[in-house]
């Protein structure tokens, strides 16, 4: 189900060198369980907490893993043990130079967290559903809509408030350098193109001729117009990955990589219409195909085991 996200990852991967995520100071955002418990209450997205309805179902948890059966004994009992795992209580801060970094955080075990809650949180529903009426017994599928709307409203707000970048600095010019500078974000960017920056520039002039300035359709697809007195080579200040096409007087061209990461396109004497844009590979679109067919058979009980 999680191959739309790390399937094109591995082929960009093993396409170029790329950066990997950076680790975090695990004693600064590591948070207690008395910290956790309190952000929980909170409506704040920009840092990692359980919410109130998992913290009320950790209560539930703590009043009735006991009374359960073998099954959601242990799945109650891992939740709780994956729950302490992302607070001080392991000392994280003693394997902030160990392969364990790499998580970047210990947050991010959140994520088994919720799975293993979620997963109480149904049969906790369904078992109550067994004692309703008719009418309350979609309760609890209105109470799960609600909450993966409100789940995907508050990703959509993370997402815009702290990694959405306006298209229009994709490009890097040459006032744009301190920019490059500040911005932290630099997990999976090619190492190419870190190491060299200061070549990432649009240029007003090159030594075939003159450039207009680049035109920016979209984040992912630019024109401009380069007039050549001479066949030629043109670096684009564009990253190069893997699903990249390029067109050249509405011809496809076959583009080269250079050394700084970027795309580089082989000019004829004249002028030339350039068209860069990004597509997903065969790879991607694989990747996405198994994990909506994968939704699609869990959602259709294809794979749900009768007692």
């Amino acid at each position: 189900m999680t191959m739309a996200y790390w399937g094109p990852m591995l082929e960009q991967k093993r396409f170029q060198t790329i950066n990997m995520p950076q680790p975090f100071d695990f004693k600064q955002v590591t948070k207690s369980l008395e910290q956790l418990i309190r952000y929980s209450f909170s409506l704040d997205f920009r840092t990692y907490t359980i919410g109130v309805v998992f913290l009320s179902t950790v209560v539930i948890i703590l009043m009735t893993v006991w009374l359960e059966k073998t099954l959601y004994r242990t799945i109650g009992i891992i939740s709780l043990v994956i729950l302490i795992m992302t607070t001080t209580v392991i000392p994280w801060w003693a394997l902030q130079q160990t392969p364990v970094s790499i998580i970047q955080y210990p947050g991010r075990f959140l994520n088994i967290f919720c799975f293993f809650v979620a997963l109480y949180l149904a049969h906790l529903c369904s078992v109550g559903a067994k004692y309703m009426g008719k009418f309350w017994r979609l309760v609890p599928s209105l109470v799960i809509i609600i909450l993966m709307i409100t789940l995907i409203s508050g990703a959509r707000i993370l997402w815009h408030a702290q990694t959405s970048v306006p298209p229009e600095l994709s490009v890097i010019r040459n006032n744009d350098l301190n920019k490059i500078k500040r911005f932290r974000q630099k997990d999976y960017y090619p190492k190419a193109a870190l190491l060299n920056t200061e070549h990432l520039i649009v240029k007003k002039e090159y030594n075939g001729g003159q450039i207009k300035p680049m035109r920016i359709i979209s984040k992912d697809h630019f024109k401009m117009t380069v007039k050549s007195t001479e066949n030629s080579k043109i670096k684009l200040p564009i990253l190069y990955y893997k699903g990249i096409i390029t067109r050249i007087n509405n011809q496809n061209t076959v583009p080269d990589r250079t050394k700084f990461g970027t795309v580089s396109l082989n000019l004829k004497k004249g002028v030339n219409q350039i068209d860069v844009s990004y597509r997903y590979t065969v790879v991607a679109k694989f990747s996405f195909l198994i994990s909506f067919l994968t939704v699609f058979c869990l959602f259709s009980n294809q794979f749900i085991i009768e007692e």
